[in-house]
């Protein structure tokens, strides 16, 4: 059986303070996840979360995505007090929501498509069910934002529509995704199988590197069939990989050339995830590919 990789905040030798925080958040997750969640729980928990949340800027970047996206978007915007901020795709914790309010913002609006999992509501945060490219709001936004969306969203140009429709002159939005399509690991493997058997590209990654580049479907199942000893869960899996539509199976390239051609003013910046094997170097080069982690930054071209 494969060595699974190891925890994103255990790699690089993170620093003390961080590892502990980062430690600390997930924690927290996993208590909501696998608790029915009495009162006292709650509020043991939101205590940590809010603590967190507190000095989050305080954070070094390292090696977790969820401190990666608040480190790119101070870049951008540091002061939330009096801000009204859509969030697209949130957390079930309302993590990022709760951290907007406690640093000053108006109001946040979010939207998921799971939101009947979501824990709780606070106050001041709205909470819209569904495709956000299908929605309407009553409002305009200082900030729009989503974390981890960008290997998730099937059209661009309709995400490009909702950011000229309502983000507000002078605002911005940011957009980040990972792992992409085209990365190590791309495939994005996150499901619970028919075998009650949950595979993540995470934790249980049944996929090795850039296996879902390199094969075909037939030849991926009976690799998987071998390496699991699972015929049924093989071919989930693989039917996942390439026809789910929890992803967009889009290059970077592809997904900034979309906003770019909605008229936005797009600052990307692209962060490498693995080196390219060498049996996929020229398909990579000919096709001009990125690998890499996903940022995406945007203002209206008219700000005035």
């Amino acid at each position: 059986m494969e060595k699974a990789p190891p925890p994103l905040h255990m790699v690089n030798k993170i620093d003390r303070f961080t590892s502990i925080i980062v430690l600390r958040l997930i924690m927290a997750q996993k208590k909501y996840n696998s608790h029915s969640n009495p009162q006292s729980l709650k509020n043991e928990i939101q205590s940590d979360i809010s603590d967190i949340l507190e000095n989050m800027e305080r954070w070094p970047a390292k090696k977790n995505a969820f401190i990666k996206s608040f480190v790119d978007l101070y870049e951008l915007i540091s002061n939330f007090h009096g801000k009204k901020i859509l969030e697209i795709g949130c957390d079930r914790h309302l993590l990022s929501a709760q951290y907007f309010i406690i640093k000053g913002a108006e109001k946040v609006v979010v939207t998921s498509l799971i939101a009947d999992k979501i824990l709780k509501n606070p106050a001041k945060i709205d909470i819209f069910s569904g495709d956000v490219t299908k929605m309407d709001f009553a409002e305009k936004f200082d900030l729009i934002f989503g974390r981890a969306i960008l290997e998730h969203i099937a059209d661009i140009r309709a995400l490009s529509g909702i950011v000229n429709k309502y983000l507000r002159p002078n605002g911005v939005a940011y957009f980040d995704g990972g792992p992409m399509w085209y990365s190590v690991n791309g495939a994005h493997v996150w499901f619970m199988a028919s075998s009650s058997t949950q595979y993540t590209f995470a934790t249980n990654n049944p996929l090795k590197a850039y296996e879902h580049l390199i094969y075909t479907e037939d030849q991926l199942t009976n690799i998987l069939e071998a390496r699991i000893g699972h015929k049924g869960d093989a071919k989930e899996i693989v039917n996942y990989v390439y026809h789910s539509k929890d992803q967009n199976r889009l290059s970077n390239k592809e997904i900034v050339s979309a906003f770019q051609k909605s008229g936005l003013v797009v600052d990307y910046k692209e962060e490498q995830s693995c080196p390219v094997p060498d049996s996929l170097l020229e398909y990579f080069e000919k096709a001009k590919l990125s690998q890499a982690r996903l940022i995406v930054k945007i203002k209206k071209v008219n700000s005035c």
